[in-house]
Parts: structure tokens; C-alpha cells; sequence
């Protein structure tokens, strides 16, 4: 019995999550030829979310802060260069591969093999829409406050999701998440915060908006 209840339990909070993955694609009425590029997993959720082909190589990977800016302020360059391997992380969950890429580092948090890692990344990076270009980033991952100013000067929709409040006029692409402000960062972007499938990212974000407008409409 408690197998079974456990199991309806799983199945609830699966049809949850299709239920809104759903009613995200049936709200979405934009491009779907667009380029997400994310410092984490974020890009990969969104376009999994919307039922999206993958048009970023950055794709279940990690960037850390100092490395995610210059790959976002030469984006031709580094999609152009070939990647090296660069070892490995040791994880409770297993290793997984790093690649360098010029001179900065790409973590492939969710691949096993360092050989499907840069296959998939050469593939979508051939994808890349440099018209529509959209940047996600985050006060993790090595983030350091003085980066918002080289970001804001990024030629490219972008938002970035902070733990604490700063100068939305100065910085109209800031997203704060109120629930953590006596964190040091944000927490897991993609983690669920309610049985209905609402994301920390989209708690006080309109991404749908954003992607279809390139405006940065906090939500009430």
C-alpha cells in the first residue's frame, strides 16, 4: 500500500509538470528560432519546457561567472574554436567532463562522456541564431557584484537572477528572488517551488515575455 501510494504520489507531481509544461508551450506565441544562453541549466529547461529545439550549445553544462562573460561578450569566436578536454570532476553523483574551450572552461555537469559532450556542442552551436540572442546568468557559480556592469553592457536581451534588490533603473535586466535575500545567492534556478510546476526562475519572472518581446516583465 505505501508502494502504491508512493508511486500515485510520483505520478500526481509528473502530470503536474506536464500539465504546465503545457500550458507554457500553449501561452508561448513567439520565435521558436531563438538562442538561450545560460551560465547553468537553466537555457536547457526553458527549451525543454517549450517543447524547443536546442539552439545552444551551452546545454546542461555550468560556466562559471568570469568565464560565462567573456564566452558572452565574444559569442562568434568561442562558438568557432574547438574545444579541448580538460579532465574531470569527481561528484557524489559521479565525474563528470570539463572541456576547454580558448581560455575558459566549460563544466558538462550532466554528461557522462567527454565524446557525446562535445558532439552535442559542435552540433547545436552550428544552431545558433545570432539575431536572437538571449542571455540568462545568476549570482552564483563565482559571481562577483562588480559583473553587472560589464553584463549590462552586453549587446543582447538578458536577465540575471539575484539574491539581493539593486537599481532597477540602472539595471532593468535584474530579476531579484525576494525568498532569498538573506542567502548569498540564489538557489537552483530549474528546482520546483510548488506542486504545479513553477520554477524559482519563473516565481517573479514572465519568460514567456521576455522571449517574445525581449522585455523584462516581473511578475506581482
Amino acid at each position: 500500500m505505501k508502494k502504491l501510494r508512493m508511486f500515485d504520489r510520483i505520478l500526481t507531481r509528473l502530470k503536474i509538470k506536464c500539465a504546465h509544461r503545457f500550458r507554457l508551450k500553449e501561452g508561448y506565441e513567439g520565435d521558436d528560432n531563438i538562442t538561450i544562453i545560460s551560465s547553468n541549466c537553466v537555457a536547457g529547461t526553458i527549451y525543454h519546457d517549450l517543447n524547443m529545439q536546442f539552439r545552444s550549445p551551452t546545454i546542461n553544462c555550468i560556466i562559471y561567472a568570469n568565464d560565462y562573460l567573456k564566452f558572452c561578450k565574444n559569442l562568434a569566436h568561442y562558438m568557432n574554436y574547438r574545444l579541448e578536454y580538460a579532465g574531470e570532476v569527481a561528484t557524489d553523483g559521479g565525474a563528470y567532463p570539463v572541456a576547454k574551450l580558448d581560455d575558459i572552461y566549460i563544466h558538462a555537469v550532466h554528461y557522462k562522456t567527454y565524446d557525446v559532450f562535445s558532439s552535442d556542442w559542435y552540433k547545436r552551436a552550428t544552431r545558433v541564431n545570432y539575431k536572437k540572442i538571449y542571455l540568462i546568468w545568476c549570482d552564483r557559480d563565482g559571481y562577483e557584484e562588480c559583473m553587472i556592469d560589464v553584463y549590462a553592457k552586453l549587446p543582447y536581451n538578458k536577465v540575471i537572477f539575484l539574491h539581493k534588490p539593486v537599481s532597477l533603473s540602472k539595471y532593468p535586466f535584474a530579476i531579484q528572488i525576494p525568498e532569498c535575500e538573506e542567502e548569498n545567492q540564489v538557489p537552483t534556478l530549474t528546482d520546483y517551488v510548488d506542486f504545479h510546476g513553477t520554477r524559482y526562475y519563473e516565481m517573479n519572472f514572465d519568460v514567456l515575455c521576455w522571449l517574445k518581446t525581449g522585455i523584462v516583465k516581473r511578475k506581482k
